[in-house]
Parts: C-alpha cells; structure tokens; sequence
C-alpha cells in the first residue's frame, strides 16, 4: 500500500509518495514542475529522507493538506480520559 501526502502552495500540489518493495522502498515526488525518484533500503532512511522533504517544502511556504490512506482508525481507544492534557509533563 503506498502512502502519500499532499501539500499545498498558493494555488499548487505537490506530492510525495512511499512505495514499499520487498528489498527497497521508493519515495516519489511530483507536481505540475517536477518529478523525482529516490529510493532507500531502510525504514529508517525513508522516514528520514521523508521528513527532510516535508521540512524542505514547509520552509518554502507549502503547507500538509492531506495523508492518504489515512491510516489512523476509530477514535480514541481510551476507556478514561486523561487528567492531564499533557502526558509527558510530571508536576511534582
């Protein structure tokens, strides 16, 4: 299943796309200018060049729209709420 996120600039898209294989995983890019392909052979190397092109387009203006499929289901799996809305911080 591949995995694309959709940003948005002015009046522009742009997208990026994982595509897993069994021995490499690709990473394509495209929009109405450009097209490229990269391709890693770890989930580390793909979530790092990933994250390296969605800071390069957020510091030129471009906005996340869109994840597609997402892959979040349902709502929240808590049966109760938290106390704290910030899990990580301990008030002693």
């Amino acid at each position: 299943m591949a995995i694309t996120w959709i940003f948005e600039h002015e009046d522009e898209r742009c997208y990026v796309q994982r595509q897993d294989y069994p021995d490499r995983i690709a990473v394509l890019t495209w929009s109405n200018l450009d097209q490229d392909a990269m391709t890693v052979q770890t989930e580390l190397e793909a979530a790092q060049l990933i994250q390296a092109i969605e800071q390069e387009l957020k510091s030129r203006g471009w906005a996340l729209m869109e994840c597609c499929p997402e892959r979040r289901q349902g709502g929240d799996r808590r049966s109760v709420s938290r106390s704290q809305p910030n899990r990580r911080r301990h008030d002693l």
